[in-house]
């Protein structure tokens, strides 16, 4: 017999070895394929970003561009549009290496600050033969500029009428574009950016002999890495896997790197970008896991082992009473001992069965949730708890888990204490199974993270507020627009002081027609200060007093405001409120005044309705738990199709009155909320504001 005993425990320590070799196998190889995925997704968030950067920062140029073809002077090369050209220089010289006035033929006819090449023919450059032959604004490649710099050229076409008159454009320090989205990508020790033109020319890598290079000449020894550059020049997305002998500027020898890819659309021609880090970033985060899991392994082999080896001799010994009474002694102490080590942590330790009620629950639960555990073991269910808006949802989706019995770690669970307050806690559990695999229950542990949540949503909060700000001021964003707004009160001050002058010259200058003149001038001066007022309201920055708001009584006060000026401009608005309306958090002042503005813009379009047609409806949704939209919505002219995309520009308005500062103001509050707004035609007649901003959530104060 104790031959036979020693064969068992060798035949099971070589099969339990085994089986901890393979476990030990599996569970690094998920690990790995985890980091690889989170890795790409790092990379894609950083390539998304850069991308969109990039498209923005030519879509602001190339609308800046657009507002100084629309003046007479500029499209007529006159001296003032001349001044314009060069009041815009001086404001972007920062970014802009030059800016230039090409005509039909593709002949520059002004240039500042080069005023040398006015006369030079560039109509057989690449980008300014697509500009003649589609009158579209194009971008070029990068290509080196007689300043010796790394530049992009973006030209805008100009059109009198409908005759095409030629283009303004502007010369793009590149590597400005570079230092803002593409040097900053610095993921782990190998990470980085480059990106190629849609020919394969190299545009940006941190291996300066490359650059301006044919990309296949460069991966010429690289399979791998052709069969992607191929698909990025293509347009297409992705991610992929490659052996280059590069990492940066260092030479290492054959290399394996996880890339991720896509497009960068610039105008008429597009971009690829792709972000790649070496395969030691992937490991280099591994070792620690690595090395944590050998030692759990090893701890559950000697464990086994020994538990292999108890279990060994009491199967061997099971036939004798007295050693079968001595096991299930110790079984009980055992239970014992977890009920004692569950009741002296600090989080919530619970057990139910398969229909979800309590059967155990620590002490701590009274900390947690307010509940006693006499108040939940055999009374309540755990999907009592739960936030009664998704209870049913998420009561299935417990019981789907109870279904597959899965262990699960760290789910995010909000539930409602004894005194009704959201708590969040993050619950692990898993399965108790019979002897026959049947589900008995779950047992697991809560642990309450409130306050880590509430702080994780205070930084969101003050990120979408400090980047908006951010934004806003950004005077790239509206110097093109300002230029343009005040160009004219300013001109037109310059013209009259000049008529003035040669008033008072003459012999017998004309008194009415001096004072009619400065009548002028004080008209274009409060024009002038009222932009500047317009412009240090859109640009005022303030803290935000988020608090929970009824939407219904928020409509009913702003409706109440308007009112007056309806009577004033004896103007008669039907307003359609529900009486149900979802609350939200927020700014009071700050949404009464968005409010306020859609309300006057939809009065204002209905101004030609019939009276008995004016009618305003103002609603809410919850498209989400977490987001509540707001429609305002008229039965106006509604909006011309080529304005939608130019509401919320600052200066840009469908009316003979006003700024064009309310809806970016609006656009302004709204993202400093965290949300967004849109405008849209309806269907039949009017048109539909929305607006996106947080959901009070139940509990929440």
């Amino acid at each position: 017999m104790n031959t036979y005993y020693k064969r068992t425990l060798l035949a099971l320590a070589i099969a339990f070895s085994g089986a901890v070799a393979l476990l030990f196998v599996i569970f690094y190889k998920e690990a790995e394929k985890i980091a690889i995925t989170k890795l790409n997704e790092e990379q894609r968030i950083h390539a998304e970003q850069a991308a969109r950067g990039i498209e923005d920062f030519f879509a602001t140029w190339t609308r800046n561009l657009s507002a100084l073809a629309k003046m007479d002077d500029v499209s007529d090369n006159a001296a003032v549009g001349q001044r314009y050209l060069k009041l815009f220089y001086e404001a972007n010289q920062e970014q802009v290496i030059a800016i230039t006035r090409l005509d039909e033929s593709g002949r520059i006819i002004h240039n500042f600050p080069a005023s040398s090449s006015v006369g030079t023919d560039i109509s057989e450059q690449k980008h300014v033969r697509e500009l003649l032959r589609d009158h579209q604004p194009v971008i070029s490649d990068v290509f080196q500029s007689v300043e010796g710099v790394d530049a992009v050229a973006l030209h805008v076409p100009i059109f009198k009428g409908s005759e095409f008159k030629g283009s303004v454009g502007i010369l793009i320090n590149f590597k400005s574009i570079a230092n803002r989205y593409l040097d900053v990508i610095k993921i782990g020790e190998t990470g980085y950016a480059w990106v190629v033109s849609r020919d394969g020319t190299i545009l940006y890598t941190p291996i300066p002999e490359f650059a301006g290079k044919s990309v296949f000449e460069t991966i010429k020894d690289s399979p791998s890495l052709m069969i992607m550059v191929n698909d990025m020049l293509k347009g297409h997305a992705g991610v992929a896997i490659y052996t280059f002998d590069r990492i940066g500027e260092r030479k290492v020898g054959p290399t394996r790197k996880y890339a991720v890819y896509l497009p960068v659309h610039t105008g008429n021609t597009f971009w690829s970008i792709a972000v790649a880090s070496a395969e030691r970033d992937v490991l280099a985060g591994l070792i620690s896991f690595r090395n944590k899991l050998a030692l759990v392994v090893f701890a559950l082999f000697i464990g086994g082992m020994v538990f292999s080896t108890l279990g060994a001799k009491a199967w061997f010994i099971l036939r004798e009473e007295e050693k079968r009474k001595l096991a299930e002694e110790k079984l009980q102490e055992s239970e014992q001992r977890f009920r004692q080590v569950a009741e002296s942590v600090g989080e919530f330790i619970w057990e139910v069965d398969a229909e979800g009620r309590y059967t155990y629950a620590s002490p701590a639960v009274e900390k947690t949730l307010g509940f006693t555990p006499a108040e939940l073991v055999g009374k309540k269910h755990f999907y009592d708890l739960f936030i009664p808006s998704d209870r049913e949802e998420r009561k299935a989706a417990a019981f789907q888990v109870f279904a597959e019995r899965k262990p699960f770690r760290n789910f995010p669970n909000a539930n409602v204490s004894k005194s009704g307050q959201i708590v969040h806690l993050e619950t692990s559990g898993t399965p108790v199974l019979d002897a026959e695999g049947n589900l008995v229950g779950y047992c697991g542990a809560d642990m309450d993270v409130t306050e880590r949540k509430q702080a994780e949503q205070d930084l969101a909060q003050h990120r979408s507020e400090v980047a908006h700000l951010s934004r806003v001021t950004t005077l790239g964003e509206i110097s093109g627009s300002l230029a343009h707004e005040l160009g004219q009160p300013l001109g037109a001050i310059l013209t009259n002081t000049d008529s003035i002058e040669m008033h008072l010259r003459s012999s017998a200058p004309n008194l009415e027609e001096v004072r009619a003149i400065l009548a002028d001038i004080r008209r274009d001066d409060l024009r002038a200060s009222e932009i500047i007022h317009g412009i240090r309201a859109f640009l005022r920055r303030q803290e935000l007093d988020m608090q929970p708001l009824e939407v219904r009584h928020l409509a009913e006060e702003t409706v109440k405001l308007l009112s007056s000026d309806a009577a004033a401009r004896k103007t008669s608005v039907g307003f359609e409120i529900p009486p149900s309306l979802p609350r939200v958090r927020g700014d009071r002042v700050h949404l009464q005044q968005v409010l306020l503005n859609l309300l006057v813009n939809a009065m204002d379009a209905m101004s030609a309705c019939p009276v008995a047609d004016r009618r305003i409806a103002i609603r809410a949704s919850r498209p989400n738990p977490h987001t509540v939209e707001i429609a305002v919505s008229d039965v106006g002219v509604g909006i011309p199709l080529g304005e939608l995309d130019r509401l919320f520009t600052p200066f840009h308005t469908t009316k003979q009155a006003g700024l064009g500062l309310g809806l970016p103001i609006c656009r302004s509050i709204i993202e400093a909320h965290g949300g967004s707004i849109s405008v849209q035609n309806n269907p039949d007649r009017g048109t539909t504001a929305r607006f996106t901003i947080p959901a009070c959530q139940e509990g929440q104060t």
